[in-house]
């Protein structure tokens, strides 16, 4: 817990450095103190599935401002801007695939949620840096692996067996014997004689009329 003057401001930094709270003069407007405590992961609201992020329970913290008897202040909110910085770990950037995708998640009490922060990254000393004027719970924000949706394979189309015990009509692909031809070739003639009849007998009963 440190003292925060309104004309001088000042920094409130954890025993570990992980997490930096710079205040500037004119952001209060009387003598307040602040108080960084960190949160067991047991203790961590859930982040909202919409979000797609995820965040690291081992470094959420606690911010809160208390007044000059060491209560709290209720819906606190600064004059100006106090820059929040959070010290990041290796595996939280290798998890993010990199620290560039890292940012400060804040949660909401009111509306009871976590957003995310505009946030600033400091790659040579692994720090995430995000301006507020309210305070709640902070940590590093890590995006969540989004669910790719299961491939969904089109059943293939049934293949037919062939069935040995059945045998198929035939197609015209058998030649006919030459005694069935010479029979066609006499039928043939039959009828081509036979008209040839019936065509001269009418012109002879139109020779007689």
């Amino acid at each position: 817990t440190t003292v925060i003057t309104p004309a001088e401001g000042g920094t409130v930094t954890t025993e570990d450095g992980s997490v930096s709270i710079s205040i500037k003069p004119g952001s209060v407007t009387e003598f307040v103190a602040v108080d960084v405590s960190p949160i067991q992961a047991v203790s961590v609201p859930e982040v909202p599935a919409a979000l797609q992020m995820r965040v690291s329970t081992d470094g959420v913290v606690d911010i809160t401002f208390k007044d000059a008897d060491g209560n709290p202040i209720d819906n606190f909110v600064s004059d100006r801007a106090i820059t929040v910085t959070v010290r990041f770990t290796d595996a939280e950037a290798a998890d993010a695939g990199g620290a560039n995708n890292l940012v400060i998640m804040k949660y909401d009490e009111n509306a009871g949620s976590w957003s995310k922060l505009t946030t600033t990254v400091d790659l040579f000393n692994k720090t995430l840096s995000s301006q507020v004027k309210t305070f709640s719970l902070f940590g590093v924000g890590i995006p969540g692996v989004a669910v790719q949706p299961t491939a969904t394979v089109a059943a293939g189309l049934p293949t037919a067996t062939p069935r040995t015990d059945v045998v198929l009509p035939a197609t015209g692909d058998v030649a006919p014997g030459a005694g069935a031809i010479m029979g066609f070739i006499v039928l043939g003639l039959l009828f081509v004689t036979s008209g040839v009849a019936i065509v001269r007998r009418r012109q002879v009963a139109r020779a007689r009329s």
